[in-house]
């Protein structure tokens, strides 16, 4: 027998890696191999990430006490070149490398025995139940699925909401676990025209591609994954959810053969079967960001559809952008990433990468801008508009009854007198209140002016106003009922597989009014994608739209290529000016605390006082800072301080390049 030391990872919040010992008769390579250990009074599973056959190599920490290995599985769940790319993700984004390391394992080899049935669910919201008395938490829940489209039972709980109150969605109706597609096989292959085929694989570098229409990058796709099917080669398509994974696993598994479609909402046994099988043989994978470290059969492209999506930005721990992800996997694997979008992110654009699209798109002028009058009037002129012949998507700002509050007399708005943000309206009972987006306070709601006694006016529409003014009209309802009118608070990623006669965007200008360093951005996305599902009309309801072009971009035209182009430079020039993101580098570093630790937790905060803070807040259980780091030493600085609170059993969360601050 031969005693072999193994380096393992265990996930747990620790900056740090653990030894066992192991006895075995073979001199196999055990790196990335999952293992069952002793672990303080219980047992856990890890990960082998280093071996070594002398106990010299092991720390001295580890020496006198090692534990033997219960068991070694046989089969590789990753293998030197996805650790090396989870070691730098832990490291860029301050997580331990055990939390790493379980995002992106398979969930049924995680530690027990799955007997939480919630668990590796992935959930959307049922657009079929009115939301009615509803409490503030699952409004919160509502809200952040909202924004993501899906959100998993793991990310609602590392956000810290409770199993009863995500159970409590479910029982009502209100969430809904999201379905996925199987595997199929129709080996079926059609030659799709498009001016972006290439007859050659793409060479080993990061590609940008914003052909405007998706149904013009699908085709462009397909193109280029029957060039790689020919040779043996794997493709894999990461998604951002799994809504929009069904539709495209749809389309491509009617076309070529060994499609799958793999996701954190799959049956546990199901996903690994599917792991296991695309890591044997060449396959085209969709995924969604838990596929990015698969070792799959001789990959050799990854094309990141909707990379500006929100669901690029992971939730939980490690809480990594998915593009840097990309970037680590293209250096070391030497494989080329195609970042695709009707409109790319300004990070993407940066970039400065080769772009797929060899020509302008077409894009048919039929925007018609009105003037936004007041609710009601806009809300009536929608009965004019409708035709019962069509398909008509109406898009809103909100999910409630959310806008802003002001005195169209004397200019007097409703704002928190804590954080010195806009009031929003809110549902709570049946009865409207006042509330806060930032500390969440509520205040009693009231019609008039506290100033000059005045009648308020509520500016932005929410989805639930729009659906009872449009069921108040029989024909409308009809319309509704039978699914010929749409109403989103946004343009959602499976509405790109769709089309729509008639698109009506609801005044978007408040998004210009956000506190938000990115508004600019939303607002020209708000305002522009609505095109890439109009098929005849689009008609935008807005008072600012036209002096936002000629103000920020220079044009009265309403012509989508040269927006763009004007859009790009003058956004990347005002975020370097102003020093925001991508040019302005911080970390979210929050603490909790027990009212016995907050002298501690003020001592130690001490030993970063050298970092320059850029925003902070604290309560009475939580200190949240966002510091601004300059270099990779005083990032490490907070990486310390963290490991030292985690030491002392505090909960800490860290965000590197937190989408909001």
């Amino acid at each position: 027998m031969n005693e072999t030391f193994l380096e393992i990872v265990i996930p747990v919040p620790l900056y740090q890696t653990f030894w066992y010992r192991f006895q075995t008769e073979s001199l196999e390579n055990f790196v990335g191999r999952r293992v069952i250990v002793p672990f303080k009074n219980t047992k856990s599973y890890g990960l082998v990430i280093g071996i070594s056959n002398s106990i010299k190599n092991v720390p001295a920490e580890y020496k006198n006490k090692l534990k033997d290995i219960i068991k070694i599985d046989d089969f590789q769940v990753f293998t030197e070149k996805e650790i090396n790319i989870i070691k730098k993700i832990s490291d860029y984004y301050l997580s331990p490398i055990g939390l790493t390391v379980d995002f992106f394992i398979p969930n049924i080899l995680r530690e027990k025995a799955i007997k939480d049935p919630l668990a590796f669910k992935v959930f959307n919201i049922n657009e079929n139940v009115e939301l009615k008395k509803i409490s503030e938490t699952a409004k919160k829940i509502i809200q952040i699925i909202q924004e993501n489209q899906e959100v998993s039972y793991e990310d609602l709980l590392s956000l810290g909401f409770s199993k009863r109150s995500i159970k409590s969605l479910l029982d009502k109706g209100i969430l809904i676990p999201v379905e996925s597609s199987i595997k199929i096989k129709t080996p079926v292959f059609k030659q799709p025209k498009t001016s972006d085929y290439t007859s050659n694989l793409l060479e080993s570098q990061i590609y940008v591609y914003d052909r405007f229409y998706f149904k013009d990058r699908l085709k462009a796709y397909i193109s280029l994954i029957k060039k790689y099917v020919k040779t043996n080669k794997s493709v894999l398509i990461v998604v951002p959810n799994i809504a929009f994974g069904n539709k495209l696993y749809k389309d491509l598994s009617q076309k070529f053969e060994n499609v799958y479609f793999y996701h954190d909402g799959i049956n546990p046994k199901f996903q690994f079967e599917i792991f296991k099988e695309i890591t044997k043989n060449p396959s085209i994978v969709i995924g969604t960001v838990s596929s990015l470290l698969i070792p799959i059969k001789d990959l050799n492209l990854i094309i990141l559809e909707q990379e500006h999506s929100s669901a690029c930005k992971v939730l939980r721990s490690p809480k990594f952008e998915t593009k840097r992800v990309l970037y680590y996997i293209h250096k070391e694997k030497n494989i080329p990433i195609i970042l695709a979008s009707s409109i790319l992110s300004i990070e993407s654009y940066l970039i400065n990468a080769t772009n797929l699209k060899k020509d302008k798109d077409v894009i048919k002028p039929y925007v018609e801008i009105n003037p936004f009058k007041s609710t009601n009037k806009t809300l009536n002129k929608l009965q004019s508009l409708v035709s019962e012949k069509g398909r008509t998507l109406i898009l809103t700002n909100k999910s409630y009854y959310s806008g802003f509050i002001y005195c169209p007399r004397c200019g007097w708005e409703a704002v928190c007198p804590t954080c010195d943000v806009p009031l929003k309206t809110y549902i709570q009972n049946s009865i409207k209140i006042f509330r806060c987006p930032s500390c969440k306070k509520r205040f009693e709601y009231f019609k008039t002016c506290p100033e000059c006694d005045f009648k308020l006016k509520e500016t932005g529409f929410g989805k639930e106003f729009v659906f009872e003014f449009l069921k108040k009209s029989d024909k409308l309802k009809n319309l509704l009922d039978s699914n010929k009118i749409i109403v989103e608070s946004s343009l959602k990623d499976i509405l790109q597989f769709e089309s729509f006669d008639m698109v009506i965007n609801l005044y978007p200008d408040f998004i210009l009014d956000l506190p938000d360093y990115r508004s600019n951005e939303k607002f020209l996305r708000s305002v522009i994608s609505p095109l890439t599902v109009a098929k005849d009309s689009y008609i935008i309801f807005s008072n600012t739209l036209e002096s936002w072009l000629v103000e920020n971009l220079g044009t009265k035209s309403f012509d989508v290529n040269q927006i763009l182009e004007n859009f790009y430079k003058k956004e990347s020039d005002y975020r370097k000016k102003n020093k925001l993101p991508p040019f302005l580098k911080l970390v979210r570093f929050k603490i909790m605390f027990k009212p016995n630790q907050k002298e501690y937790v003020e001592k130690v905060l001490k030993e970063i006082s050298s970092l320059k803070v850029y925003s902070s807040f604290q309560k009475s259980n939580s200190f949240n800072y966002y510091f601004e780091y300059k270099s990779e030493k005083e990032k490490q600085m907070i990486k310390a301080l963290a490991e030292k609170l985690l030491k002392k059993g505090l909960d800490v969360i860290i965000e590197v390049d937190p989408k909001s601050f």
